[in-house]
């Protein structure tokens, strides 16, 4: 895609935008930055337990030293088959730490789901809770899985998350990482249209879309200051983005749930004040259509956003009167890791829009003989940016 010469939404971009500078790190730094700056700040808070960013780290640093001792070595793959849990988190930036790429599976998934993935990724590691206990032990009767990890259960002489965890001595040094070159997630999409393909997205790739965000959201976020309401799942890429590594980026405390269970989130957001909220629409609905929702306090939340599919404008409009929060619709994929336009907090909002593109992002439409249209016209998107991903695994022409 040529660059685009007139980009009439750079009119709206505050200062600090059109001077953003994006990081050449790995997936892992953002949680070692953090750590650093903010050490006793609470990181986690699951079932009324919490865990600050030291601890944090620790659990992280001494995972990723048990899995080097146990032979993983950069470039493996290692599959995530969990709900939300502090045991993701773990595992996730354990993995970045040691430059396996983190394949990020469906907890409820089939037997027959999760073999197209491990086949075409060549997992041959996988991490897993209970809620995939059943499909991983029919999947073993005939897939040979080098290691197989339950959460909080020892089988077979092997051990448990848990226990690798708390026997793990910590890595002194994590991976080096070429942020440009190295996948850091492959996330696999396009199954509801037929074969899953695996978008494979660079540390590059989402750390700069972390920062994009951030950015977007400009001073409706304070590293250090904020709670992040995290009910979506972290193995889909909006959640895995928006809430784990954008609220570990800026230090939030991330309220974690292990599934979206109406009457425990409202429970929570009276008790806890969470300040940021990326949802879902069947969330936002469930919350305007809740009897009494006016006695949770969901006035709390200053920021939120929706995605995965379009949210109806009555929701919104709804959702709003309830909160005083404003949500900023957006456009992403799943090739985008995820995020590429949004309504953002400044400017003129178009309720029923994707807004604008991410600052550092490059966009056009086109008719049918690739030609660009103007404004108003209607098209195909064409998206440029650093958040783009690297490619589909193992597949050259899906790539092309």
């Amino acid at each position: 895609m040529r660059k685009t010469i007139n980009k009439p939404w750079e009119q709206w971009y505050v200062e600090r935008m059109k001077s953003m500078k994006l990081p050449e790190i790995s997936v892992y730094s953002l949680l070692d930055i953090t750590a650093s700056k903010y050490p006793h700040h609470t990181a986690i808070i699951y079932e009324d337990e919490s865990m600050d960013y030291k601890n944090l780290k620790m659990q992280v640093d001494k995972l990723a030293g048990k899995w080097r001792e146990m032979g993983f070595v950069k470039g493996e793959r290692i599959g995530l088959m969990m709900a939300n849990h502090p045991y993701f988190i773990i595992s996730y930036y354990a993995a970045q730490a040691l430059g396996l790429l983190v394949v990020q599976i469906n907890p409820m998934y089939k037997p027959r789901e999760l073999l197209q993935i491990l086949i075409d990724s060549d997992t041959k590691n996988i991490v897993f809770d209970q809620t995939a206990a059943n499909t991983i032990e029919e999947t073993k009767a005939i897939y040979e899985f080098d290691v197989y990890i339950d959460t909080e259960n020892d089988q077979n002489g092997s051990c448990s998350l848990q226990t690798m965890i708390q026997t793990g001595d910590a890595i002194k040094k994590p991976e080096m990482i070429n942020p440009y070159e190295d996948t850091a997630v492959i996330q696999y999409t396009g199954g509801t249209t037929g074969k899953m393909k695996g978008v494979m997205l660079t540390h590059y790739n989402l750390t700069s879309n972390v920062v994009q965000s951030f950015e977007m959201y400009g001073d409706s976020l304070k590293p250090g200051e904020e709670i992040v309401l995290a009910a979506t799942p972290l193995y889909h890429v909006y959640a895995m983005t928006s809430a784990m590594n954008l609220g570990i980026y800026i230090g939030a405390a991330i309220l974690l749930f292990p599934k979206f269970e109406l009457q425990d989130v409202l429970a929570k957001i009276k008790k806890y004040r969470p300040t940021f909220f990326p949802g879902v629409p069947k969330m936002y609905n469930a919350f305007v259509n809740h009897s009494g929702i006016e006695n949770y306090g969901l006035n709390c939340l200053k920021s939120c956003s929706c995605g995965s599919a379009p949210l109806p404008v009555e929701v919104i409009k709804r959702f709003e009167e309830l909160t005083g929060a404003k949500i900023g619709e957006g456009f992403g994929l799943s090739e985008a890791s995820p995020s590429t336009h949004r309504n953002p907090p400044f400017g003129i909002r178009k309720i029923g829009s994707i807004g604008i593109p991410f600052p550092g992002t490059d966009c056009m439409i086109i008719d049918d003989e690739n030609n660009e249209v103007p404004n108003t016209c209607v098209g195909e998107l064409l998206i440029k940016g650093p958040q783009i991903m690297k490619g589909y695994w193992n597949n050259e022409a899906e790539t092309k």
